[in-house]
C-alpha cells in the first residue's frame, strides 16, 4: 500500500477510535466473486420521502446508483443502461405509484428558476404530473423480460401484481379492522441458501412491518419463490401495535418471482426504513448489489409446502 494511502487509513481508525493490525499476507479462507450492477432507484415526483432515505442509506455505504424518474422509465431501453431497479417504498397502492401526481390544471413544471434555486437539484421535469402511466409499466415489463431484477419494496409491492408483471402472484390489502403502524415483527426464513440471506444465521428475524402487500402465491410456486414469511398472530408481534395480526398468518413476506429472463423480487416488508432497521439492510444489500444475478436452483414443491402460499388463517 502507498504511504499516503496507509497514512489515510490510519487516520481514519483514529478516528472511528478503533485499533487495526497489518497481516503479512491475505487470511486463507472462502471469498465469494461478486458482479456488481448497473443500479437505478426509481422515484415519483410526489413521494420522495422514503425514497430520500434509501438514497441516503446508499449513499453512506458508497453505493453507486442513478436516481430515475418516470421521464427515464417512460424512455425505454432500460436493460441496455440497467441490471437491477430498485423501487423503494412509496404511496399506497400500485395506481398511487404508477400515476402519481394527480394532473388537476395542466402540466406542472420543477425546474431550476431564480426564485427558487433550489429547485432542480436532483432532478428536472417539464411536468411531474401523471406518472409513468401504463407506457412506463410496459417498459419495465420489458427491463425484466430481457433479464433485468425489478426490487419493489413495502406498498411500492403492490404494483408488479396489480399491473400484472408477476401474473400468478396476487396483492391484497387487510380487513378494515386491521392497524399496524409500524410495528416490529417475526418472519421465518424458507430459504436460508438464497444468496439474500447471506450473513444471517437464525430461522426467524425481526422486521418491521410496512404495510405493504398480504402476497397470495399459487400452491404449486410457493416452496420456489416465497423466501420469507411472516409467523403472524399476536405471538408474532415482538414490539408496537397490531391489531388483527392472525390476518398475516403465513404470509409472505419476501416473494422473488422468475419472469421472461429476469425476475421481481418483492418485499412486503420495508428493508431499508429510515435510518433506523439497519439489521434488515443486510437483506436489501445482498438482493440489489452484491447478489443481484445469482439465485440457488430451484427447489421442488413439496406435500405441505400450500401452507406456506399466504391463505389468512
Amino acid at each position: 500500500m502507498p504511504a499516503s494511502a496507509g497514512a489515510a487509513f490510519t487516520d481514519a481508525v483514529k478516528r472511528l477510535g478503533l485499533d487495526a493490525h497489518g497481516l503479512a499476507a491475505m487470511p486463507e479462507v472462502a471469498t465469494i466473486d461478486v458482479d456488481l450492477p448497473r443500479l437505478a432507484m426509481f422515484t415519483t415526483w410526489g413521494r420522495t420521502q422514503e425514497v430520500g432515505w434509501v438514497r441516503h442509506a446508499f449513499d453512506t455505504f458508497g453505493i453507486p446508483y442513478d436516481l430515475v424518474y418516470k421521464e427515464r422509465i417512460r424512455q425505454g431501453s432500460l436493460r441496455a443502461a440497467y441490471d437491477v431497479i430498485l423501487v423503494p417504498h412509496q404511496g399506497t397502492t400500485g395506481k398511487s405509484l404508477v400515476y402519481d401526481v394527480e394532473r388537476k390544471a395542466g402540466p406542472l413544471a420543477y425546474r431550476k428558476d431564480p426564485a427558487y434555486p433550489s429547485l432542480g437539484t436532483y432532478g428536472e421535469s417539464d411536468d411531474i404530473t401523471g406518472g409513468m402511466g401504463l407506457e412506463g409499466v410496459l417498459e419495465l415489463q420489458k427491463f425484466v423480460d430481457e433479464g433485468g431484477v425489478l426490487i419493489t419494496l413495502g406498498a411500492s409491492s403492490y404494483m408488479p401484481a396489480e399491473f400484472g408483471l408477476v401474473r400468478e402472484v396476487t396483492a391484497t390489502r387487510p380487513t378494515g379492522a386491521f392497524y399496524a403502524p409500524g410495528p416490529i415483527v417475526q418472519v421465518e426464513v424458507l430459504r436460508p441458501e438464497h444468496p439474500i440471506f447471506f450473513g444471517y444465521t437464525k430461522p426467524t428475524l425481526p422486521v418491521r412491518y410496512a404495510n405493504g402487500p398480504l402476497f397470495q402465491v399459487p400452491q404449486e410456486d410457493v416452496a420456489d419463490q416465497v423466501l420469507m414469511r411472516f409467523t403472524g398472530g399476536d405471538e408474532g408481534v415482538l414490539s408496537g401495535l397490531m391489531r388483527g395480526a392472525a390476518e398475516t398468518r403465513r404470509r409472505p413476506a419476501l416473494v422473488a418471482t422468475p419472469v421472461g429472463k429476469g425476475r421481481v423480487v418483492a418485499f412486503a416488508t420495508n428493508p431499508c426504513y429510515r435510518w433506523q432497521n439497519h439489521g434488515e439492510f443486510g437483506m436489501l444489500f445482498n438482493a440489489a448489489v452484491l447478489f443481484w444475478n445469482d439465485t440457488p436452483a430451484k427447489k421442488p414443491a413439496t406435500a405441505t409446502a400450500g401452507a406456506t402460499a399466504g391463505a389468512a388463517h
